[in-house]
């Protein structure tokens, strides 16, 4: 009879009597784009990241959760290689998920010596700089700050940022899971990795951009990204989301940091001893060697990417066209 009544309208019948969340005209992810990303075969790393980008989404009370996402960029691709959630309860609980993910990714050896780069939202206070304070005792860990405060804001028109950055990653099927997926919540089941990727699947098919229409005539749409709707949870896609666009923004040197700290740690202790020696050639010289530095670490992150496009010899009559002298067709 229920069948009946919706017709050919199979996807309305699913959501509404079944409880199925499938695609329609809001959701942000295409079913078949998050369908890809879960059945390409996992990723294997062909080189050692210089840097794990550690987004999270802490939960705000209630049965929301915290969400953990750890990401790595290599070539055109971005590899989730960590991911937990878990409805945390109180600052000890934070503490145990937080340096669980963290140790369990330095112990994987393509890890071990990359800096991790900890995104932490903050829109909870000093949610942020607890956490932040949790970390302190772990090496090469440096945390995102948004306007001098720890952690980065999200509003409703960065949520559209964020959704378009990671909309455009997932249509190019340049998203992927690391094959040594780390899942490190201390107090998950057994087959937490199994409930964590389901998880986070029901959560990319449910995010949507609902457009709420004004009750005054002059009054904006207003557009509204989430996935809470009828009780759902979004932890873990948000906390994809915020990873995805900041990491973007870190790769682009557009985030406030000392970038060549990071990239030589030797900088500032040998910059004040020249400083205070007043050598000013040796000065100049040094000054310039944070630029060289991240110049050549620049090529060896996308000269593979840049040389592939460019013509070779044995590709066309490339060497007659160099020669200035009018291409040959071959035979």
């Amino acid at each position: 009879m229920v069948k009946a009544i919706y017709g050919d309208k199979t996807e309305l019948l699913k959501r509404e009597s079944m409880g199925v969340i499938t695609e329609d005209m809001q959701s942000v992810f295409r079913e078949k784009f998050v369908n890809a990303l879960f059945d390409r075969p996992r990723y294997t790393l062909r080189k050692t990241p210089l840097f794990v980008f550690v987004a999270c989404d802490p939960n705000g009370g209630g049965d929301s959760e915290m969400g953990l996402v750890s990401l790595v960029v290599e070539y055109n691709s971005i590899v989730v290689v960590g991911m937990d959630t878990f409805c945390c309860k109180g600052a000890d609980s934070i503490h145990k998920l937080l340096t669980a993910h963290i140790e369990r990714l330095r112990a994987k050896p393509e890890l071990k010596d990359a800096w991790f780069i900890f995104i932490p939202e903050a829109n909870l206070g000093h949610e942020a700089d607890h956490m932040e304070y949790m970390l302190r005792d772990y090496r090469k860990i440096w945390t995102i700050r948004d306007k001098s405060r720890t952690g980065v804001v999200t509003t409703n028109t960065r949520k559209e940022l964020y959704a378009m950055e990671t909309v455009k990653y997932m249509t190019q099927e340049s998203v992927h899971f690391w094959r040594d997926l780390v899942v490190a919540n201390p107090a998950g089941t057994v087959n937490e990795e199994k409930r964590c990727l389901e998880e986070f699947k029901k959560q990319l098919m449910g995010f949507k951009r609902v457009i709420c229409h004004p009750q005054r005539g002059y009054s904006l749409p207003k557009i509204i990204y989430t996935g809470k709707s009828q009780g759902a949870k979004d932890d873990l896609v948000m906390t994809l989301l915020i990873g995805v666009f900041w990491l973007t923004e870190f790769t682009c040197h557009r985030v406030q940091a000392r970038k060549y700290a990071l990239l030589c740690p030797l900088f500032f202790p040998i910059k004040l001893l020249l400083t205070v020696t007043s050598l000013r050639v040796v000065q100049l010289i040094f000054n310039g060697f944070p630029y060289i530095t991240h110049f050549f670490l620049f090529l060896s992150n996308h000269a593979p990417i840049y040389l592939s496009f460019l013509p070779r010899p044995d590709r066309g009559n490339y060497g007659a066209l160099s020669r200035g002298r009018r291409a040959q067709p071959r035979p």
